[in-house]
């Protein structure tokens, strides 16, 4: 589900969180910081980015009020 830190490290080049956060920013994957300043990022985030033509789920419909029924 997601990178480890060694796979992170690889993927951005960089040892430093501070610096790995700034590698993810430059490419536009999101990602998000724990308390100790590791990254958590989802393979998904990664294979999306760097593959668009997967398969995204579609999002849910949002439904519309029933106006008719507020009348």
């Amino acid at each position: 589900m997601f990178l480890t830190d060694e796979e992170i490290e690889s993927l951005t080049r960089k040892k430093q969180h501070a610096a790995q956060a700034r590698a993810l920013d430059a490419i536009g994957l999101k990602y998000a910081m724990r308390g100790d300043g590791s990254l958590v990022v989802l393979h998904s985030a990664v294979e999306a980015l760097l593959n668009p033509d997967t398969k995204r789920k579609p999002k849910p419909a949002i439904p519309e009020p029933n106006w008719d029924a507020i009348r």
